[in-house]
């Protein structure tokens, strides 16, 4: 493993540049070797050979203490970062990888994303994961880590880029440029530029993602909420409002928008999804609780019927609202 510094300015001189490459040393120690140098720049991972071939790589790196970013084409291997190696991990970090060649799975929080040749994935590195890398012969990427606090300007970013999967077909073109710029002169360009490329890329992948995003919501205005979609939404919370299943995704499958937008409509008019729902099933059971029909019905079943099913956390509401018990209320009458 070789290293070298460029000169310029102070703060775009700060990447560590370093070539790892297995034909340095001794085959017997170079996935040691090559352990050693994920670790150093991408901090804590467990990574097994997903091969019965000969370990072959090659590692270009520029890295400072929080920051990395990475070209390696190597014998495809599986890559886990469990609970030890979060907790032996320096700080929380983000991390990309953009595929040039081969099939990349990332396993995380229950979900499993596939990518290939030209697409880019951003995850969280606080969470548990399995990376399993795939290829007839040599697995080709370019790695970023990026330290949370460079990107978490608004509340919604960390949301947005804990799972955000961009394809080649859909992704910005300067995004695209900046990656495949920087993945063929990592380390033969200086490190001011490549500075510059690696914060042009960290700030273009939020907003390529969150063009995306703004993509699935089919042109919805954030403004003024389509008076249709208002109408639509309302009924259909109306129409399931006794389900215990309904929720702000349930509504934005059956509207075919998104559950953010979802939110949205709610927003504008100074509420949300839940105390909408929560007000209409307390005013359904109060109109119960005095009908003389339901009069013999128990309390629990009239609360059941419209969707509750924590009756402690029904009378809690129900009180906040009436001021009373359900059957204060129902005595008064």
């Amino acid at each position: 493993m070789t290293e070298k510094s460029d000169e310029g300015p102070a703060h775009f001189s700060d990447f560590r540049s370093s070539i790892y490459d297995t034909e340095y040393f001794d085959h017997k120690k170079a996935f040691g070797a090559f352990r050693d140098v994920v670790q150093d720049a991408f901090m804590s991972w467990t990574i097994e050979i997903d091969s019965d071939n000969v370990f072959d790589a090659r590692v270009e790196c520029l890295s400072t203490d929080t920051e990395a970013v990475a070209r390696g084409t190597n014998t495809p291997i599986i890559a886990f970062r469990g609970a030890r190696e979060i907790q032996k991990s320096s700080s929380d970090s983000y991390y990309a990888n953009f595929v040039l060649a081969g099939e990349l799975n990332i396993e995380q929080a229950g979900r499993s994303f596939d990518l290939r040749r030209g697409d880019l994935i951003v995850y969280d590195s606080s969470l548990p994961l399995k990376m399993t890398q795939r290829s007839s012969k040599i697995f080709d990427h370019l790695a970023f880590r990026i330290p949370k606090e460079k990107l978490n300007q608004s509340p919604h970013i960390e949301s947005l880029l804990r799972h955000a999967v961009i394809r080649s077909d859909k992704m910005m073109t300067p995004l695209c440029s900046c990656l495949n710029f920087l993945a063929q002169n990592l380390v033969s360009s200086g490190s001011g530029e490549m500075r510059a490329l690696y914060d042009t890329c960290t700030l273009l992948m939020p907003l390529s993602a969150s063009h995306l995003m703004d993509e699935t919501t089919r042109g919805e205005d954030f403004d003024i909420p389509p008076k249709h979609y208002v109408s639509e939404l309302l009924s259909y919370i109306d129409t399931h409002i006794g389900e215990m299943e309904l929720s702000p995704r349930s509504a934005a499958d059956r509207l075919g928008i998104s559950v953010r937008y979802v939110h949205k409509l709610f927003a504008i008019t100074g509420t949300t999804f839940s105390a909408h729902v929560l007000a209409k099933r307390l005013d359904l059971v109060r109109r119960d609780l005095i009908c003389t029909d339901s009069y013999s019905q128990p309390i629990s079943t009239i609360a059941y019927r419209w969707g509750f099913n924590d009756i402690s956390a029904f009378i809690r509401a129900f009180k906040r609202k009436y001021g009373c018990s359900p059957s204060e209320y129902r005595a008064k009458f």
